[in-house]
């Protein structure tokens, strides 16, 4: 009697085995057919997904040398800091004068670099989605793009790329015209802060950034003063980490050299 139970829990024990080696099996087999555009990606099946996640990291990739460097890809007036060219967004060459707001579309004109910056990984993202696309037997026909618009809003990057992509499998046929990443980052939030402390310098020839962090306790300032000269503001969002740097040349006690 003992010996036939033993027998009986031994072949419910394999039974349990093959049902789990079984399950795997087919988990493995499905992943493969619908994820197998590309590892990571959780969008073979999705064209909107999949452009999306393409650009978001691109955009993670590309946007920490620009905030490095004040939010340039090469900034022309700058100063180097710990290896960076860290571009002047307040500046006067002359001494004990308040500087100059070097650009009061500051916002803006962040936009407008993370849009160059990433025209090439956009063209990258669609073109490894075709070829992905048609290695699956599918037929797939894409327009020129039409535009590319980034909007800097509070903790969020919005990219809008308008093209036509028209995929054909069979007699499905799907058409897409619009294509949009929504990315949370906090660079708007930190261009602001930039923003409020170029203000203060070209007014006060200072800036009240440690009273600025008790009131917004998310960010933290650092003002580095180089040489009596120039300041380099490292402005840092404490909930992702991600930081700008910014320079400024106000009301300077010493010539000096950039």
């Amino acid at each position: 009697m003992v010996f036939s139970n033993k027998r009986g829990q031994v072949t419910i024990f394999i039974i349990i085995a093959l049902v789990l080696v079984a399950a795997i099996l087919i988990y493995v087999f499905m992943r493969g057919n619908l994820g197998s555009v590309i590892p990571g990606y959780s969008s073979a099946e999705n064209p909107l997904t999949y452009i999306s996640e393409c650009v978001e990291d691109s955009f993670r990739e590309i946007i920490p040398p620009i905030l490095a460097q004040g939010g340039y890809s090469d900034p022309q007036l700058h100063i180097n800091f710990e290896g960076e060219k860290v571009a002047y967004l307040c500046y006067t060459s002359s001494l004990y004068v308040k500087c100059i707001n070097q650009n009061p579309l500051y916002i803006q004109h962040l936009e407008n670099e993370i849009e160059v910056a990433m025209s090439d990984r956009i063209e990258s993202c669609f073109s490894t989605m075709k070829d992905d696309y048609e290695r699956k037997g599918n037929q797939v026909e894409m327009d020129e793009m039409d535009n590319l618009d980034v909007s800097l809003e509070d903790r969020q990057v919005v990219m809008t790329m308008d093209r036509g992509v028209t995929i054909k499998r069979g007699d499905e046929i799907k058409t897409y015209n619009e294509f949009k990443s929504k990315i949370n980052s906090p660079v708007y939030n930190l261009a602001r802060v930039a923003q409020e402390i170029v203000a203060q310098e070209s007014n006060f020839c200072y800036s009240e950034f440690r009273g600025y962090q008790l009131i917004n306790p998310w960010v933290k300032i650092e003002k580095n003063d180089l040489r009596g000269q120039s300041k380099v503001y490292e402005i840092t969002d404490k909930n992702t980490m991600t930081k700008l740097n910014i320079a400024v040349r106000s009301c300077a006690a010493s010539a000096g050299s950039l």
